[in-house]
């Protein structure tokens, strides 16, 4: 088992933990802001399937509101991506490793495009938080 699968396997547990026992959101989310990059599924990608200027994280809809979708290893991103035709006709689907630091710093301009939350590894654990939360919780698990 590398350190991504590691990881997401102690962080799928605390998400069971902190979904019975609110109580458990600290240690779920200090493990989430403790991994060196948060993975999304690649938008924007030129033509060559290389990131460019316009390279975004996929942004999808949940229950009426848009959510920037994060996922904590590249793996997940890609079973995401492909399973729900986010891929490439061939059948690849990229993905982008950004740093936590680099999405709490970019969250005002996403909130402002009116993205409303993040979610990380929708379709297994599917925990959230609101953007504007995002920063204070970063601050909080430090």
């Amino acid at each position: 088992m590398d350190d991504g699968e590691s990881n997401t396997s102690v962080i799928d547990e605390l998400a069971r933990v902190a979904a019975a026992d609110r109580s458990g959101l600290d240690a779920l989310w200090r493990a989430v802001f403790e991994l060196d990059e948060w993975w999304f599924i690649a938008r924007g990608l030129g033509a060559d399937c290389m990131p460019g200027d316009d390279t975004h994280p996929f942004i999808g809809v949940l229950d009426g509101k848009p959510f920037l979708m994060a996922f904590t290893d590249g793996e997940r991103a890609r079973r995401f991506a492909l399973a729900n035709g986010l891929g490439a006709a061939d059948g690849t689907a990229h993905a982008l490793a950004i740093p936590p630091a680099g999405i709490v710093s970019t969250a005002p301009s996403y909130r402002q495009q009116g993205v409303f939350a993040i979610v990380f590894d929708h379709g297994s654990t599917g925990f959230f938080s609101p953007l504007e939360d995002l920063a204070a919780i970063q601050q909080w698990v430090r």
